[in-house]
């Protein structure tokens, strides 16, 4: 009973984003792809990669392949499990988009402790100091929605600490980049 013993798995329909984006969009393309590329595969639990999002598009999201399911508790099940017959590879990339933004800028350094340094500076909770990162990442004006904050001047106490802290991240806010990345 291996993989090669499965019944063709059904790749249409693979994609969580249908009515939110053309579908001509660059993100539909690239999970056509990539399903294409996974149909070929030998991997366990076969079915389609999924693109997932956390509320909208705009908001973040992920890409799950249902062997991401599997527990990584006691028995290390997920973490040796092969695709093609060569290890899995997890990379969990802390503050990922604001490192990619420090990485286009040439200081990637810039990104260790970055959530924290600007939650101790401007005494706002990291989780609302992330959250706020996100939006101003990913909005091209000022107005950013609703985020976690309830504390009047949250924003600004934020907005003033990454202008001090990271002059040259805070100049890539508000510029919609998040798209690009």
């Amino acid at each position: 009973g291996g993989i090669e013993d499965e019944e063709e798995v059904d790749f249409s329909g693979a994609i969580d984003i249908t009515g939110l984006l053309p579908e001509d969009h660059w993100q539909f393309k690239a999970m056509r792809r990539l399903n294409a590329a996974y149909k070929e595969a030998k991997y366990p639990l076969k079915a389609p990669a999924r693109l997932i999002y956390t509320g909208d598009y705009m908001n973040g999201g992920r890409i799950y392949m249902p062997f991401q399911r599997i527990p990584a508790r006691r028995l290390q099940i997920r973490q040796k499990c092969l695709i093609n017959d060569q290890p899995i590879v997890e990379v969990d990339v802390s503050a990922n988009h604001p490192t990619m933004i420090f990485m286009l800028l040439g200081t990637p350094e810039k990104s260790v402790g970055f959530y924290d340094a600007i939650a101790a500076d401007s005494g706002v909770g990291r989780d609302v100091v992330k959250d706020f990162i996100v939006r101003f990442i990913g909005s091209a004006t000022n107005n950013i929605g609703r985020v976690k904050s309830t504390q009047a001047g949250d924003k600004a106490k934020v907005v003033a600490s990454i202008g001090k802290l990271y002059p040259d991240f805070a100049e890539q806010c508000f510029k919609g980049i998040g798209k690009s990345l």
